[in-house]
C-alpha cells in the first residue's frame, strides 16, 4: 500500500495558446451577489442581482434565446458554477456565454472545498469566455470542454487564479479538453495536490491540463 502526497506549486499561463475568434458581444447581462442578492430578483442590474449562480442560470435558460449571455460575480462562493448545453433544448444555445466579475479590480471568489467538486464547469458551449476569477479550494478549478464526438470552439480562459485544490485521486488548477480554436492567458495556478493510497493509471495532478486540443 503507498500513501502520498503530491503537491505542484506554481504554473503561469502568459501566452496566447490557440487564436480564436473574439466571441460575440453579449445581449444579456445577469448579476450575482453572494452578500445582497436575492433569487427572487430579475438579476439584471447590480442592486437587483441574484444570491446564487444556479439563480441566475434558471433565468438565463429561460430565455427566448439564451444565448450571449453575460454572468457577472461578485463576493465569496461556495456552490459549483456550472453551464452545460444540456441546460437548454436545441435548436437553443448557450454559446457566447461569459462568466467574469462584476468589477475587475474585485475578483470574486469560488471555493468549492466543503462540496469538493470543480469550481467552474462548462461543458459543450461554444465561444465560452472565463475570466477575471479567483478559485481558492474544491477538487479542480476551471474545466471546460466539447466531448470526443462535438469538440467546443473559440473558448476563452484569461486573468484568473487558481490555488488549493486537492482531491484523493485526480486535480488540475486549468482543463481544457476537447477544444478547438481556444485561448489560454495570464491565468496564475499554484497550490494543486492529490492524495491517495495507491496510484493508478487515472491519476494525475497538473496545473494547466491540456487534452484534444486543435
Amino acid at each position: 500500500m503507498i500513501h502520498q502526497t503530491y503537491l505542484l506549486t506554481a504554473v503561469t499561463s502568459s501566452l496566447l495558446f490557440v487564436t480564436s475568434t473574439v466571441p460575440a458581444f453579449a445581449t444579456g447581462t445577469f448579476f450575482v451577489d453572494s452578500t445582497t442578492g436575492n433569487d427572487a430578483n430579475n438579476c439584471t442590474a447590480a442592486d437587483t442581482a441574484c444570491l446564487t449562480v444556479a439563480g441566475a442560470k434558471t433565468l438565463i435558460t429561460a430565455l427566448a434565446d439564451p444565448s450571449n449571455t453575460t454572468v457577472k460575480l461578485n463576493g465569496t462562493f461556495t456552490d459549483q458554477v456550472a453551464f452545460s448545453k444540456t441546460d437548454v433544448v436545441a435548436p437553443d444555445t448557450l454559446d457566447g456565454l461569459r462568466i467574469t466579475a462584476t468589477d475587475s479590480s474585485n475578483q470574486p471568489t469560488i471555493n468549492t472545498a466543503v462540496a469538493a467538486t470543480t469550481a467552474v464547469l462548462v461543458s459543450g458551449i461554444n465561444h465560452v469566455t472565463i475570466d477575471h476569477l479567483i478559485i481558492t479550494g474544491g477538487t479542480a478549478g476551471i474545466d471546460m470542454h466539447g466531448d470526443s464526438v462535438t469538440y467546443m470552439t473559440d473558448g476563452a480562459i484569461h486573468h484568473n487564479s487558481s490555488s488549493g485544490m486537492a482531491d484523493g485521486e485526480s486535480s488540475s488548477g486549468i482543463r481544457l479538453l476537447y477544444a478547438k480554436k481556444s485561448d489560454l492567458y495570464n491565468n496564475t495556478v499554484h497550490d494543486v495536490a492529490i492524495s491517495l493510497a495507491d496510484i493508478g493509471g487515472s491519476t494525475y495532478f497538473y496545473g494547466i491540463y491540456l487534452q484534444n486540443i486543435h
